[in-house]
Order: structure tokens, then sequence, then C-alpha cells
């Protein structure tokens, strides 16, 4: 007799912290899950890896393993990746999934949090620094200026504590989260690029002590540019990166991990029983908006192909330093470079659209996923500064999220808004009864619009473009070399193609160009001519080795035609 056994598939989410610190032991957590059911799975161990240090944790009556993490204190900080991982057993399949978390290095660094309204993901802060008191502008704070921002905890590591506590009335605050003196309070010399921050929403001082207590605790990215030092003259400035802990509801628009995900965000197990492992993609990260400081303001740079090379950091400053460059390849961005040295590798969809980045310190650093008409429909990895968005587009982030401070990306020449898939401006090209609001006549996935002016063809790629071509090898004709007599007949192979374009009436060409760093020959001469309201017929010229050798197809998929229909 021959039994088969069926193993069931599997579910596992993460559900800890989204930021873990190095040097310090930190708790992690996961929900495995029957993949079909839900149900939980008890008894099952379940591994979390980061790097070389590893923990295991056994899943309670909830399907729930927690383990303990001490990462080593000379870990750089930044975003990483978490693996989790369910090896499975003789019932169960397989689950894993790799998990965008943030690196931080443990400080006691305090931010204010009472002023309304309250703080947000991307929100420019000051940590430190004789000018600390500055920030303040109501609540529950009676420190007076003499508090610079440095704390000493009551107990480490940090966790929250009287995150509703006021100075007067119940619950009272009193001096049993941390304390402080005025002046100079002896912060660390150098600080890593990521850090641990508490945020406060209740400060008083009594005698020459200052305490207060712990509503939440975030890490903030460290400002490279700023000029930090021991000495409160050296303030320390950086932006909130993640929310480690809320105990006071200050980030409303921060979900917390889910303990089971629906379908399709929770990474899974193989469907075929064979004990494969697949990782999904992760639960999108949160998108908020944040306030910009008043008189705050970035310079941007661009090339004469209007590619964007350079921006400013955001400061009020007339001459800030540059804070990122971009570089660009046959006009898709390839790579941008922060002033940290740190070098990240940009991948572009078929649009030219970023969708990840790379580095070398972090793996993927940074992955989004879009809306048809170009809005961030979530993040698949920690936040970090990335405005490049539809080809000739950058977003208006202005260091406040994934999606920016306002719903607006730069269109060289106008401002469109995704999130309603039109621009906000008329055409400055228009003429009288075109359509002057749409993008890329409203068919974001084939076309753009790099300058706000003319949508383009940007992936013609064979039929399903539109497009047919005819190979005619060895058409005699004649190459205009000059006056008479230098009018020469030569032998050329003439390719023939047809594009169709969604315009009722007429197209109205603006230009047809050839994009050869995918492999397509540079073409010996071209020329077009239209006949038909809605097509555009291009003939080709190329060289004999060329068509032997190699597929049409490639030719017509660098072919890039801006239009507008008439």
């Amino acid at each position: 007799m021959l039994l088969a056994i069926h193993r069931d598939d599997t579910a596992i989410v993460y559900t800890g912290p989204p930021a873990v610190a190095n040097g310090q032991p930190q708790p992690v957590s996961a929900v495995l899950t029957d993949a079909q059911s839900h149900a939980p799975l008890a008894g099952k161990t379940v591994t979390f890896t980061f790097g070389s240090v590893t923990a295991s944790g056994t899943t309670d009556a909830t399907g729930t393993a927690t383990a303990t993490l001490t990462l080593p204190a000379s870990l750089p900080t930044g975003p990483a990746l978490l693996q989790v991982v369910f090896a499975g057993d003789a019932t169960e399949v397989p689950a894993a999934t790799t998990v965008p978390v943030v690196v931080y290095q443990p400080a006691s660094f305090v931010i204010w949090g009472g002023n309304t309204p309250g703080l947000a993901l991307g929100q420019y802060v000051n940590f430190w620094g004789s000018q600390w008191a500055g920030q303040v502008t109501g609540g529950d704070y009676q420190a007076n200026p003499s508090f610079k921002g440095y704390a000493i905890p009551a107990a480490t590591p940090i966790a929250i504590c009287e995150p509703v506590a006021h100075t007067s009335g119940n619950p009272q605050l009193d001096s049993s989260c941390w304390t402080s003196k005025p002046g100079n309070s002896q912060p660390p010399a150098t600080l890593s690029a990521y850090i641990g921050v508490i945020v406060s929403t209740s400060i008083a001082k009594q005698g020459s002590t200052i305490y207060g207590n712990i509503a939440a605790l975030v890490v903030v990215q460290v400002d490279p540019s700023s000029p930090y030092g021991s000495d409160p003259g050296h303030p320390g400035y950086g932006t909130v990166a993640a929310v480690i802990q809320d105990g006071a509801g200050l980030f409303p628009h921060v979900a917390p991990r889910r303990e089971l995900a629906p379908a399709g965000e929770a990474s899974s197990s193989s469907g075929s029983g064979a004990g494969g492992a697949i990782t999904s993609a992760q639960p999108r990260q949160p998108i908020a908006p944040a306030a910009v400081a008043t008189g705050n303001r970035r310079y941007f740079f661009y090339g004469p192909e209007l590619h964007l090379l350079a921006e400013s950091e955001l400061r009020t400053s007339p001459s800030p330093v540059i804070l990122t460059e971009y570089i660009w390849f046959a006009d898709q961005p390839v790579a941008q470079s922060d002033t940290t040295g740190t070098t990240s590798w940009t991948f572009a969809d078929h649009l030219g659209t970023p969708i990840l980045q790379t580095s070398a310190a972090q793996g993927v650093a940074w992955r989004a996923e879009y809306e048809p008409y170009g809005a961030v429909y979530g993040l698949r990895s920690p936040d970090q500064h990335q405005p490049l968005r539809f080809p000739g587009q950058e977003a208006e982030q202005l260091a406040a999220g994934a999606n920016g401070i306002t719903s607006r990306s730069y269109n060289s020449h106008r401002w469109y808004e995704p999130s309603i898939g039109r621009y906000s401006q008329v055409d400055p090209l228009a003429a009288p009864g075109e359509s002057i609001y749409p993008y890329a006549s409203s068919r974001p996935i084939t076309y753009i619009d790099p300058l706000g002016l003319s949508f383009c063809v940007a992936s013609l790629g064979g039929t399903r473009a539109g497009i047919w071509g005819i190979i005619s090898h060895h058409v005699r004709g004649w190459l205009h070399q000059g006056p008479p007599p230098n009018d020469t007949a030569t032998d050329f192979n003439l390719i023939h193609f047809k594009l169709t374009c969604p315009c009722p009436e007429a197209i109205n060409i603006k230009s047809i160009t050839f994009n050869t760093s995918a492999g397509a020959p540079t073409p010996q001469f071209f020329w077009s001519w239209s006949i038909e309201p809605s097509a555009i017929y291009v003939d080709v010229s190329v060289s004999s080795t060329w068509v032997y050798s190699n597929d049409f197809e490639r030719l017509a998929r660098s072919l890039v035609l801006c239009y507008d229909c008439k």
C-alpha cells in the first residue's frame, strides 16, 4: 500500500518592532498560522536571523513566537533586513519572510512631542543644542530654556514611561522616567547615522533637576550636515525614520504590525506541498505627511536634458550644501549618492520609474509599489529620501516621507497630482480645444510625459503596442550626400514600422528618437509620415550585418515617439 502524506501550507508574519538597537537585547516576534484556515499553529520553532546573529522561539497557543536578538554594538546603523523562518516539520510546510527593519544606536536624546499638530514620520527635528527649547510651541513644558535635549534614563533599555502624565493633575509626572541637569549634560561626542530618541510630552524642572516622561520612542536619522558636538553650541538635527513604541498615540498614521495579515500580504509556504519556502511582498509601510518649518528651502539642479542632477539640504540658509546627487545613463536613473558617501543603485520599470534601490551595506535599501498614475501605494522597505517618480518628475518630499509633504510632483513645466492622475496646471503648449489637464493621454502604463508638454510611447515592444515591421533586404535606394553629382546609389536594409496611436482625429508628432542603449543599432537614416489619423509610419535603415543577426523587435523597442493629439 502506498500512502501520500500531504503537509499543510503555512503563513508567517513578523509582529516585532520595526527598529532594532545594536548592543542591547532586543525582543522580536512573529505569528505562524495555517495558510488556509488562519488557525494559529502552536509548538512550532521560528528562527530569527540577522546576519550571523540567530535566535529562536516556540509558538504559543496564539501562534506567536518570541525571541531575543542581541546585535553587536559595532554593527552599522541604518536600513537592514531580518529573516524570519519556520523550517517546517512532518505535518506543516516551511514558511519564511524577510522583513525591513532599521538598526539604530541606543541614545537618550529627547525631542518634544507636545506641540499641535504632533510629530510624524519624516519630520525634521532638533534633538540637542542650546536652542532646544525653541521647538516647544505648546503642551506641558515647565523646564524653561535650561534643558538642552540630553537625558539620563532611569532604566535601560529605555521603555515607555508615564506616557500620559502631566506636571499637574492625574496622573502626575514624577522623576522616575528620566532626569537631566541644566546646561551641558555630557552627551556622546559622536553619533551613528541612526539613533534612538525619546519623545516627551511633559517636562518639568524642580530645583536643579529637569525630568520628563517617555511618551514614545523613535529612531532619528541624524543629519550629517548638522554641526553636532557634545557642546550645546553644536546642535543636532535629524529626521524621524521609524517609530519604535508609541504609548500616547502621537503617531496616529503608524499602524502597529498585524498579528494576522490578509491573503497576499503574509509570506507563506509553497502551495505545492513540496516544502519550498516562498517570500512574498512585505506589508506596506505607513506613509504620513509632515510639517515643514517656515522658510526652509531645497534647491534643485538639472542637466541639459532636464534630468535632476543634485539637490541641496532642506535649510533656511541661502547657501545650503548639496545633500544628494543623481547619476543617469541613457535617460535612466541608475544611482544616487548622499553626503555620507553611500551610493544606492537604482532600478526602474519599463517606463523609467524607480522601483528598487540597493546598496553594498544594506542590500535592498528602498522599494516602492505604485498606483497606476504614479502615487506611492506602499513602501516595502524603510523610507529614505528618493524623490524620483515618473520620468521627468520629482515628488515634493522635503524630507517628509514617501509621498511627500504634498501630493504633487514637479514635472519640469507644471505640477502633477498622482493621486488624481491629472496636472494641476494647464498645458503651456496646448492649442484651443485640446485637452489640457490629463497625463499621458490617460494611459500611464504605456506613455510618459517627461516635460509636462507631450506624452511619449516609452516602450513599444512589438505588436502589443500596435507596431508591426517588415524587413526589405538590400533595397536599392539613393542616399543624398551633397549636391549633384554626389548623390550615389547604395544598398541598405529598410525596416517599415506602423505605430498606432489613440488619437480620435489626428496625431501631432513632437519627435521621434532612438534609444540605442538596449543593444539596438544606430539607424543609418529614418523618416516618418502619417497617412491615417491614428497611425504613424516610420522607415528605418540599418546595416546588413545587424539585420541578419538580430530580431527587428529590438529596434522597435528603441523607438521613442513623443506626440499629442490634435
